[in-house]
Protein backbone atom coordinates (compact mmCIF):
# COMPACT_ATOMS: atom_id res chain seq x y z
CA UNK A 1 0.00 0.00 0.00
CA UNK A 2 0.91 3.59 -0.59
CA UNK A 3 2.95 5.80 2.30
CA UNK A 4 0.87 8.67 3.39
CA UNK A 5 2.87 11.56 4.81
CA UNK A 6 2.04 11.70 8.54
CA UNK A 7 4.57 14.64 9.87
CA UNK A 8 7.52 16.92 8.67
CA UNK A 9 10.14 17.94 11.14
CA UNK A 10 10.51 21.51 12.35
CA UNK A 11 9.17 23.88 14.93
CA UNK A 12 5.34 24.13 15.31
CA UNK A 13 2.61 24.63 18.16
CA UNK A 14 0.95 21.74 19.40
CA UNK A 15 -2.56 21.66 20.13
CA UNK A 16 -2.02 23.41 23.33
CA UNK A 17 -0.24 26.20 21.95
CA UNK A 18 3.31 24.94 23.03
CA UNK A 19 6.11 25.21 20.96
CA UNK A 20 7.63 21.61 19.74
CA UNK A 21 10.82 21.57 17.70
CA UNK A 22 11.39 18.03 16.48
CA UNK A 23 14.06 17.74 14.73
CA UNK A 24 14.61 14.73 11.73
CA UNK A 25 17.03 12.70 14.21
CA UNK A 26 13.76 12.71 16.30
CA UNK A 27 11.79 11.20 13.51
CA UNK A 28 14.33 8.92 12.93
CA UNK A 29 13.83 7.76 16.60
CA UNK A 30 10.26 7.37 16.04
CA UNK A 31 10.93 5.44 13.34
CA UNK A 32 13.71 2.95 14.95
CA UNK A 33 10.89 2.69 17.82
CA UNK A 34 8.14 1.81 16.65
CA UNK A 35 7.16 -1.78 16.88
CA UNK A 36 3.96 -3.06 16.16
CA UNK A 37 3.77 -5.77 18.10
CA UNK A 38 4.05 -3.28 21.55
CA UNK A 39 1.79 -0.78 20.49
CA UNK A 40 0.17 -0.39 16.88
CA UNK A 41 -0.52 3.10 16.40
CA UNK A 42 -3.86 3.58 15.11
CA UNK A 43 -6.02 5.73 12.00
CA UNK A 44 -8.54 7.65 13.90
CA UNK A 45 -10.87 10.47 12.62
CA UNK A 46 -9.63 13.77 14.13
CA UNK A 47 -7.36 14.00 17.99
CA UNK A 48 -9.98 11.66 20.13
CA UNK A 49 -8.82 11.31 23.89
CA UNK A 50 -9.81 7.89 24.11
CA UNK A 51 -11.87 5.05 23.33
CA UNK A 52 -12.47 5.99 19.70
CA UNK A 53 -12.20 3.20 16.79
CA UNK A 54 -9.85 3.10 14.45
CA UNK A 55 -10.13 2.97 10.89
CA UNK A 56 -7.07 1.84 10.35
CA UNK A 57 -3.94 0.75 11.63
CA UNK A 58 -0.26 1.79 11.12
CA UNK A 59 1.96 -1.37 10.24
CA UNK A 60 5.32 0.45 9.95
CA UNK A 61 6.66 4.03 9.30
CA UNK A 62 9.58 5.26 6.87
CA UNK A 63 11.76 8.64 6.62
CA UNK A 64 12.48 10.50 3.83
CA UNK A 65 14.59 13.05 4.02
CA UNK A 66 12.62 15.66 7.15
CA UNK A 67 8.83 13.67 5.94
CA UNK A 68 7.57 10.72 8.48
CA UNK A 69 5.32 8.60 6.16
CA UNK A 70 3.52 5.43 7.33
CA UNK A 71 2.24 2.39 5.56
CA UNK A 72 -1.15 1.77 6.98
CA UNK A 73 -3.39 -1.79 6.64
CA UNK A 74 -6.34 -2.99 7.92
CA UNK A 75 -8.07 -0.24 6.65
CA UNK A 76 -11.77 -0.12 6.70
CA UNK A 77 -13.07 0.11 3.58
CA UNK A 78 -16.11 2.89 4.00
CA UNK A 79 -13.42 4.62 5.76
CA UNK A 80 -10.98 4.15 2.63
CA UNK A 81 -13.81 5.40 0.43
CA UNK A 82 -14.06 8.35 2.29
CA UNK A 83 -10.59 9.79 2.44
CA UNK A 84 -10.79 8.96 -1.42
CA UNK A 85 -13.73 10.92 -1.73
CA UNK A 86 -11.65 13.95 -0.01
CA UNK A 87 -13.81 14.09 3.40
CA UNK A 88 -10.89 14.13 5.02
CA UNK A 89 -8.19 15.91 3.15
CA UNK A 90 -5.03 16.21 5.90
CA UNK A 91 -3.36 13.97 8.14
CA UNK A 92 -1.92 15.18 11.85
CA UNK A 93 0.18 12.83 13.81
CA UNK A 94 0.02 12.52 17.63
CA UNK A 95 3.07 11.39 19.81
CA UNK A 96 3.93 9.72 22.93
CA UNK A 97 6.88 11.98 24.52
CA UNK A 98 9.66 10.08 25.79
CA UNK A 99 8.85 10.37 29.63
CA UNK A 100 4.90 10.17 29.51
CA UNK A 101 3.91 7.39 31.66
CA UNK A 102 1.67 6.41 28.72
CA UNK A 103 4.43 6.09 26.35
CA UNK A 104 5.02 2.03 25.30
CA UNK A 105 8.67 2.75 24.91
CA UNK A 106 9.39 5.20 27.45
CA UNK A 107 12.62 7.00 26.39
CA UNK A 108 11.38 7.60 22.86
CA UNK A 109 9.23 9.75 21.21
CA UNK A 110 6.62 7.64 19.71
CA UNK A 111 3.69 7.44 17.23
CA UNK A 112 0.27 7.64 19.45
CA UNK A 113 -1.78 8.07 16.33
CA UNK A 114 -2.74 9.50 12.85
CA UNK A 115 -6.03 11.57 13.36
CA UNK A 116 -7.21 12.15 9.79
CA UNK A 117 -8.99 15.85 9.41
CA UNK A 118 -11.52 17.29 7.77
CA UNK A 119 -12.45 21.08 8.82
CA UNK A 120 -9.75 21.22 11.47
CA UNK A 121 -6.55 22.00 9.44
CA UNK A 122 -3.12 20.40 10.50
CA UNK A 123 -0.46 22.23 12.28
CA UNK A 124 2.03 20.55 9.85
CA UNK A 125 1.75 22.39 6.37
CA UNK A 126 2.87 21.10 3.01
CA UNK A 127 2.01 17.18 3.88
CA UNK A 128 0.39 15.32 0.57
CA UNK A 129 -3.50 14.56 1.13
CA UNK A 130 -3.64 11.35 1.96
CA UNK A 131 -4.99 8.67 -0.44
CA UNK A 132 -6.08 4.82 0.34
CA UNK A 133 -5.86 1.94 -2.16
CA UNK A 134 -7.11 10.99 24.59
CA UNK A 135 -5.70 14.54 25.31
CA UNK A 136 -3.32 13.15 28.35
CA UNK A 137 -0.05 14.00 30.29
CA UNK A 138 3.18 13.50 27.84
CA UNK A 139 0.75 13.45 24.65
CA UNK A 140 1.43 15.85 22.47
CA UNK A 141 -1.02 16.83 19.44
CA UNK A 142 -0.46 18.62 16.19
CA UNK A 143 -3.67 20.55 14.78
CA UNK A 144 -3.39 23.88 13.64
CA UNK A 145 -3.81 25.50 17.20
CA UNK A 146 -3.05 29.00 15.72
CA UNK A 147 -5.57 28.89 13.28
CA UNK A 148 -8.38 27.06 15.69
CA UNK A 149 -7.72 29.64 18.03
CA UNK A 150 -7.88 32.47 15.08
CA UNK A 151 -11.07 31.21 13.67
CA UNK A 152 -12.66 31.15 17.08
CA UNK A 153 -12.04 35.12 17.58
CA UNK A 154 -13.18 35.78 14.24
CA UNK A 155 -16.31 33.85 15.17
CA UNK A 156 -16.49 35.65 18.20
CA UNK A 157 -15.77 39.04 17.08
CA UNK A 158 -18.53 38.48 13.96
CA UNK A 159 -21.28 37.51 16.54
CA UNK A 160 -20.18 40.67 18.30
CA UNK A 161 -20.46 42.65 15.36
CA UNK A 162 -24.17 41.49 14.28
CA UNK A 163 -25.42 42.32 17.83
CA UNK A 164 -24.08 45.81 17.53
CA UNK A 165 -25.73 46.13 14.25
CA UNK A 166 -28.98 45.03 15.83
CA UNK A 167 -28.54 47.91 18.49
CA UNK A 168 -27.34 50.54 16.27
CA UNK A 169 -30.45 49.46 13.85
CA UNK A 170 -32.97 49.30 16.86
CA UNK A 171 -31.80 52.77 18.55
CA UNK A 172 -31.73 54.12 14.71
CA UNK A 173 -35.72 53.40 13.91
CA UNK A 174 -36.24 53.98 17.39
CA UNK A 175 -35.51 58.08 17.64
CA UNK A 176 -36.66 58.04 14.04
CA UNK A 177 -40.15 57.15 15.24
CA UNK A 178 -39.87 59.73 17.48
CA UNK A 179 -38.67 62.57 15.14
CA UNK A 180 -42.18 61.37 12.92
CA UNK A 181 -44.33 61.79 15.67
CA UNK A 182 -42.86 65.30 17.09
CA UNK A 183 -41.31 63.99 20.25
CA UNK A 184 -37.54 64.54 19.03
CA UNK A 185 -35.75 67.32 17.11
CA UNK A 186 -33.65 66.28 14.08
CA UNK A 187 -30.73 68.41 15.13
CA UNK A 188 -30.24 66.41 18.75
CA UNK A 189 -30.81 62.88 17.17
CA UNK A 190 -26.96 61.94 17.12
CA UNK A 191 -26.97 63.27 20.78
CA UNK A 192 -30.15 60.90 21.96
CA UNK A 193 -28.77 57.92 20.15
CA UNK A 194 -25.36 58.33 22.02
CA UNK A 195 -27.17 58.19 25.23
CA UNK A 196 -29.14 55.58 24.27
CA UNK A 197 -26.02 53.26 23.85
CA UNK A 198 -24.51 54.79 26.71
CA UNK A 199 -27.95 53.17 29.18
CA UNK A 200 -27.65 49.93 26.62
CA UNK A 201 -23.76 49.47 28.06
CA UNK A 202 -24.57 49.98 31.41
CA UNK A 203 -27.15 47.74 31.64
CA UNK A 204 -24.97 45.07 29.81
CA UNK A 205 -22.69 45.97 33.12
CA UNK A 206 -20.21 47.50 30.71
CA UNK A 207 -17.50 50.31 31.87
CA UNK A 208 -18.08 53.76 30.32
CA UNK A 209 -14.88 55.50 28.87
CA UNK A 210 -14.87 59.26 28.20
CA UNK A 211 -12.63 61.73 27.38
CA UNK A 212 -11.10 64.25 29.95
CA UNK A 213 -13.50 66.25 31.57
CA UNK A 214 -16.75 64.54 30.04
CA UNK A 215 -19.14 62.44 31.89
CA UNK A 216 -22.32 60.52 31.23
CA UNK A 217 -23.71 63.64 33.57
CA UNK A 218 -22.31 66.00 31.06
CA UNK A 219 -23.62 64.37 28.21
CA UNK A 220 -27.04 64.45 29.18
CA UNK A 221 -26.95 68.03 30.09
CA UNK A 222 -25.10 68.42 26.51
CA UNK A 223 -28.31 67.12 25.37
CA UNK A 224 -30.75 69.08 26.94
CA UNK A 225 -29.18 72.03 26.69
CA UNK A 226 -28.98 71.70 22.87
CA UNK A 227 -32.81 70.95 22.42
CA UNK A 228 -34.47 73.50 20.58
CA UNK A 229 -37.34 76.16 22.57
CA UNK A 230 -40.63 74.61 22.91
CA UNK A 231 -42.18 77.19 24.54
CA UNK A 232 -42.20 80.95 24.25
CA UNK A 233 -43.52 82.54 27.31
CA UNK A 234 -44.65 86.30 25.98
CA UNK A 235 -46.49 84.10 23.55
CA UNK A 236 -48.38 82.19 25.92
CA UNK A 237 -48.93 85.57 28.11
CA UNK A 238 -50.57 87.34 24.84
CA UNK A 239 -52.51 84.04 23.80
CA UNK A 240 -53.89 84.05 27.61
CA UNK A 241 -55.00 87.73 27.18
CA UNK A 242 -56.38 87.25 23.55
CA UNK A 243 -58.55 84.07 25.01
CA UNK A 244 -59.32 86.42 28.15
CA UNK A 245 -60.65 89.00 25.73
CA UNK A 246 -62.28 86.73 23.65
CA UNK A 247 -64.47 85.33 26.59
CA UNK A 248 -65.59 88.75 27.48
CA UNK A 249 -66.73 89.47 23.96
CA UNK A 250 -68.66 86.61 23.79
CA UNK A 251 -70.40 87.87 27.06
CA UNK A 252 -74.18 88.13 26.54
CA UNK A 253 -76.43 89.65 28.97
CA UNK A 254 -79.91 90.04 29.01
CA UNK A 255 -81.87 92.17 26.92
CA UNK A 256 -82.29 95.97 29.56
CA UNK A 257 -79.16 94.77 31.71
CA UNK A 258 -78.64 97.77 34.06
CA UNK A 259 -75.10 98.59 33.08
CA UNK A 260 -74.00 98.99 36.63
CA UNK A 261 -74.81 95.32 36.82
CA UNK A 262 -72.80 94.64 34.15
CA UNK A 263 -70.00 96.46 35.28
CA UNK A 264 -70.20 94.54 38.50
CA UNK A 265 -69.80 91.42 36.70
CA UNK A 266 -66.90 92.18 34.55
CA UNK A 267 -65.36 93.28 37.58
CA UNK A 268 -65.82 90.18 39.38
CA UNK A 269 -64.65 88.29 36.69
CA UNK A 270 -61.38 90.19 36.41
CA UNK A 271 -60.69 89.80 40.28
CA UNK A 272 -60.90 86.13 40.27
CA UNK A 273 -59.16 85.51 36.63
CA UNK A 274 -56.37 87.58 37.83
CA UNK A 275 -55.96 86.19 41.63
CA UNK A 276 -56.78 82.55 40.28
CA UNK A 277 -59.81 82.27 42.16
CA UNK A 278 -63.80 80.73 41.58
CA UNK A 279 -66.15 83.40 40.19
CA UNK A 280 -68.36 82.65 43.56
CA UNK A 281 -65.00 83.65 46.13
CA UNK A 282 -64.69 87.16 43.84
CA UNK A 283 -68.21 87.72 44.19
CA UNK A 284 -67.76 87.30 48.14
CA UNK A 285 -64.96 89.28 48.42
CA UNK A 286 -66.11 92.55 46.01
CA UNK A 287 -69.49 92.32 47.47
CA UNK A 288 -69.19 91.65 50.81
CA UNK A 289 -70.78 94.13 53.43
CA UNK A 290 -68.01 96.34 54.79
CA UNK A 291 -67.57 96.66 58.44
CA UNK A 292 -68.31 92.52 57.89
Amino acid sequence: MKLIEIFKAGKRKDANGVEVDITPADLQQVVNAYDVDTFEAPAVIGHPEHNHPAYAWVKGLRLDNDVLKAEFHQVDPAFSEIVKNGRFKKVSASFYLPDSESNPKKGFLYLRHVGFLGAIPPAVKGLKNPIFAENEAGVVDFSDYENELSELEKLKAENARLKNQLSENQISDFTENLIKQGKLAPKVRKEAEAILHYAERIGKGETLDFNEGESLLQKVQDFLTAQPQIITFSEVATKENAVSKTEEDFIQYAENTPPEMIELDQKIRTYAKVNKISYTEAFDIICKPRGK
